[in-house]
């Protein structure tokens, strides 16, 4: 599945195509939450059962962790789908001024002395896998619900 974005001042023009370019569906979606959360119904109803790791890689939002013996690193992934990337990269900032829950996961990024552009990745692979339990329950977004987890990490730490 493809999912093309046209970027207006307040809004989104959306359309999902298959593998061979047949248009699936179109929408205009509102800017924020609002619009991601019908970006994610719309992705729902038409498809979407990738694994969460291949979504996440396919975006390059997940880190590549490379060990041997007593060496560990972990590097930005840099062989990505550069739109998509570029996307999740907007959504992640949208996102910081109209979900709490993902202010509040972006913070904690950064008081672990992650930089601004690692703290916004790890916070864009943090919503592809809030996509991916969306599409994979069959529920809509709900803010809530994809930040609960971390707000009760936050809370006993």
């Amino acid at each position: 599945m493809f999912i093309g974005d046209d970027w207006a001042e307040d809004h989104h023009d959306v359309e999902l195509q298959d593998e061979t370019g047949r248009k699936l569906a179109s929408a205009q979606l509102p800017e924020g939450v609002e619009g991601i959360a019908k970006l994610h119904m719309l992705i729902a109803r038409h498809g979407g059962e990738d694994l969460e790791s291949e979504n996440k890689n396919y975006a390059g939002t997940s880190p590549i962790t490379r060990a041997s013996g007593r060496t560990h690193a972990v590097q930005a992934r840099y062989a990505r789908n550069n739109r998509l990337a570029d996307a999740l990269h907007r959504q992640a900032f949208s996102a910081l001024n109209t979900s709490p829950g993902a202010r509040r996961y972006y913070d904690k990024q950064r008081a672990r002395d992650a930089g601004y552009n690692p703290a916004l990745r790890q916070l864009g692979n943090r919503l592809v896998g809030i996509l991916h339990g969306c599409l994979k329950t069959h529920t809509p977004y709900d803010e809530s619900t994809a930040w609960s987890h971390h707000a009760t990490l936050s809370a006993t730490t």
